[in-house]
């Protein structure tokens, strides 16, 4: 099955090693008609997500700051359905597990298995980093790079 265009931008920004392995899990789940809502979000993006339902207007639908998120270091996807006529979908119960259990073959993380705030389109990979650790890396220059060197030098192969 093919990947959508959309699809492999959100890819070529996640860290370097998840690419394949999400390019895999999105050609399995296919015929879930699921694909990447959220890949890499900035710092920006997430107080967006995270104001929302507290200081703006909508659902509260995170509750990672920034820099509390695995997607502000490119090492997380939000994978969603869409119905029939295109438009995302989270209400399809039955799909969540087998699209979870696809995600987990390909050694993601899946935000179904979290305790207390469970987010089922989640799926990450942590390189065996806390997020403290990658804020500190992070704040020394601000720069994404510097994350993914780590990484490459210190974290584990997934």
């Amino acid at each position: 099955m093919k990947i959508s265009s959309d699809d492999i931008v959100k890819i070529n920004q996640l860290y370097p090693s998840m690419r394949e392995d999400a390019k895999c899990f999105l050609c399995e789940a296919a015929d879930l008609n699921a694909f990447i809502f959220s890949g890499l979000r900035t710092y920006e993006e997430q107080t967006k997500l995270y104001s929302q339902g507290r200081t703006t207007t909508g659902d509260i639908v995170t509750n990672a700051r920034p820099g509390q998120s695995w997607h502000n270091f490119g090492i997380a996807m939000d994978v969603v359905f869409k119905n029939s006529v295109g438009e995302w979908t989270w209400d399809d119960k039955e799909m969540w597990d087998e699209l979870g259990k696809l995600g987990e073959k390909h050694r993601f993380h899946w935000g179904g298995r979290f305790r207390g705030f469970v987010d089922l389109p989640h799926f990450d990979r942590n390189y065996g980093f806390s997020l403290e650790e990658l804020n500190e890396i992070y704040s020394e220059h601000e720069q994404l790079s510097d994350v993914w060197t780590a990484i490459n030098n210190y974290g584990f192969k997934a």
